[in-house]
C-alpha cells in the first residue's frame, strides 16, 4: 500500500506541475485499480494535505467498480466542510456521480450553500439523484429549485429552470408561471416555457417559443424548436418551415414538423429529400407520422357517434377499436387533445384504449398527462394499461417524478393484479433507488396504524 501511496503522490505532483495531461492520469489510476482509489482517499485525510481540490477531481475519474462508497462518502463529507468553496463544489460533483438515497439531505444542505457555484453543483447533483428523492426531501428540493428561479445570479436561475424541467412537478406550476413573466434571459425563459408546455400549459408556453424561434442564439432556437415539436400544433408549421434555411438544427426541425402530424407538409418534405438525401432517415420518420385533417376528423367522429349508439355492441366495439388504433398512429395537438379528453370519460374501456393510443404516440405532453391521470384513476384495468404502457413503450425523457409516483403506487395498490403488473414493469425498468427505503417506511406506518386500531 505504501508503494501505491507514493505512486499516487507522484501522479498528483505531475498533474499539479502540468507534466501530464488528464487522459494520462486516467490510465495511471486504472492501472492502480482499487488501491489507487484508497491511496487518494488516504492522502485526502492527511492534516498536511493541500491538494484537496485536485484529489477530488481525480477521484471523479474512477469507475464505480473501483470505488469504495463508504470511503468516497467520508471524503465528500469532509470536503463539504472545507473553507474553500472550490473544494466544496468538487465534493458535491463527486456525490452527484454516485447518487445514493442516504445522501439526499447532504445534497439539500449543499443546495443552500453560501457560494453560488456550490449551490449550482448541488442542483445538478440532485438532478443526477432524482430517483433517490421522495416525500419531504423531494418537496424541499422542489422548493429550493422554485426559489432559485428568482435568484439574482443568472447561473442559479438557469440551473433551477433545468432542474424543474427534469423533475416536471405539477406543484411548481405557480412558480413557473411567475418566472415566465419575470425572466428577461431568453434562454432561461425558453426552458421555463418548455417545462410549462410539458406540464400541460401549452397556451402559456407556446407564444414565448414562437418568439425564440427567430433568435440569433442557437441554443435558444434549438429549445424553441424542440418545445414546439412537443406541442405539435399545425398552425406553427409555416413558421418552422420559414426558418429552415437560417438554422443549423435541421434534424430537430424535421422532427418537430413531423410531430405536427399534418399531411400538408408531405410535398415539402419530399422536395427537401430530393435536395438533400443525407436527411433521408429523418424525413422518412417524419412522413410516417403524417395524416390528413379529414382522416383525423373521421376517426374522432366515428368514436363520438359510436359512443351515442347502443345498437350492435360487437360492431360498436370493433369500430371504436379501429378508430382509437388509427389515432394512436397519428401525431399532433388536435388528436392528442381529443385522446386526453377521453381519459375523463365515464367508460373505463374508453379510458383504457385512450391510454393505449397515447402510449403508442409517445408524445411527451400526452404521456405526462396520462401519468398524472393515473393518480386518480379508479379502474383496475386502466391502471394496468398504464403500467403495461410504461413497460412496453417507455416514457420519453425527461421522465419526471410522476412516473416514479405511479410505479410506487402500483406496488401498494389494493388489487393484486395491479401489484403484479407493477412488479413486472419495475423488473423490466429497474427500481428507483428510494423505493426500498420508502416501502419500509410505508410498511412501518401501516404496522403502527394496525397496532393503534387493535
Amino acid at each position: 500500500m505504501l508503494e501505491t501511496i507514493q505512486t499516487a503522490q507522484k501522479i498528483l505532483l505531475l498533474l499539479e506541475n502540468q507534466r501530464i495531461v488528464p487522459t494520462d492520469s486516467i490510465k495511471a489510476w486504472k492501472k492502480l485499480g482499487k488501491q489507487g482509489f484508497e491511496a487518494l482517499a488516504f492522502l485526502f485525510h492527511r492534516k498536511e494535505c493541500r491538494q484537496h481540490e485536485l484529489i477530488l477531481s481525480q477521484l471523479a475519474l474512477f469507475p464505480a467498480q473501483l470505488i469504495d462508497k463508504k470511503a468516497l462518502f467520508l471524503v465528500c463529507m469532509i470536503g463539504l466542510e472545507h473553507e474553500d468553496h472550490k473544494v466544496r463544489e468538487k465534493s458535491v460533483v463527486l456525490l452527484g456521480l454516485h447518487p445514493d438515497v442516504s445522501l439526499t439531505n447532504t445534497l439539500l444542505m449543499a443546495a443552500i450553500d453560501d457560494h453560488n457555484t456550490v449551490r449550482i453543483a448541488a442542483f445538478y447533483a440532485i438532478i443526477q439523484a432524482i430517483d433517490a428523492f421522495y416525500g419531504e426531501e423531494l418537496e424541499q428540493a422542489l422548493t429550493i429549485f422554485s426559489n432559485g428561479l428568482f435568484d439574482e445570479d443568472q447561473s442559479v436561475r438557469w440551473a433551477s429552470a433545468k432542474a424543474l424541467y427534469i423533475f416536471l412537478a405539477p406543484t411548481t406550476l405557480p412558480f413557473l408561471r411567475t418566472a415566465l413573466n419575470n425572466e428577461q434571459n431568453p434562454q432561461i425563459k425558453g426552458v421555463v416555457a418548455h417545462t410549462l408546455i410539458l406540464l400541460g400549459e401549452e397556451n402559456l408556453g407556446m407564444p414565448i417559443l414562437l418568439v425564440n424561434l427567430s433568435s440569433d442564439n442557437a441554443a435558444v432556437q434549438k429549445q424553441a424548436i424542440q418545445g414546439l415539436g412537443d406541442i405539435g400544433e399545425p398552425e406553427t408549421i409555416a413558421m418552422l418551415q420559414a426558418i429552415f434555411k437560417a438554422t443549423t438544427h435541421h434534424g430537430r426541425l424535421i422532427e418537430a414538423l413531423g410531430s405536427c402530424g399534418d399531411n400538408r407538409i408531405h410535398n415539402w418534405l419530399v422536395e427537401l429529400h430530393q435536395r438533400d438525401p443525407s436527411l433521408t432517415s429523418l424525413i422518412m420518420k417524419a412522413i410516417e407520422k403524417l395524416h390528413s385533417h379529414h382522416e383525423a376528423i373521421r376517426c374522432i367522429n366515428i368514436i363520438k357517434n359510436q359512443l351515442k349508439t347502443a345498437e350492435s355492441p360487437l360492431e360498436r366495439e370493433q369500430q371504436l377499436a379501429i378508430a382509437f388504433w388509427q389515432l394512436g398512429n397519428m401525431r399532433g395537438r388536435p388528436t392528442r387533445t381529443f385522446l386526453l379528453n377521453c381519459l375523463s370519460h365515464s367508460s373505463a374501456e374508453i379510458r383504457r384504449v385512450a391510454v393505449l393510443s397515447l402510449f403508442r404516440r409517445q408524445e411527451r405532453i400526452g404521456i405526462q398527462n396520462l401519468l398524472l391521470h393515473y393518480l386518480s384513476e379508479k379502474s383496475e384495468k386502466v391502471r394496468m394499461e398504464v403500467l403495461e404502457g410504461i413497460r412496453k413503450y417507455g416514457v420519453p425523457k425527461p421522465r419526471g417524478i410522476i412516473c416514479n409516483e405511479v410505479l410506487f403506487l402500483s406496488l401498494i395498490d389494493p388489487t393484486e393484479r395491479v401489484c403484479n403488473q407493477g412488479l413486472t414493469t419495475l423488473k423490466a425498468l429497474g427500481y428507483p433507488t428510494h423505493f426500498t427505503k420508502r416501502l419500509q417506511a410505508f410498511t412501518e406506518t401501516n404496522q403502527q396504524n394496525s397496532n393503534v386500531t387493535e
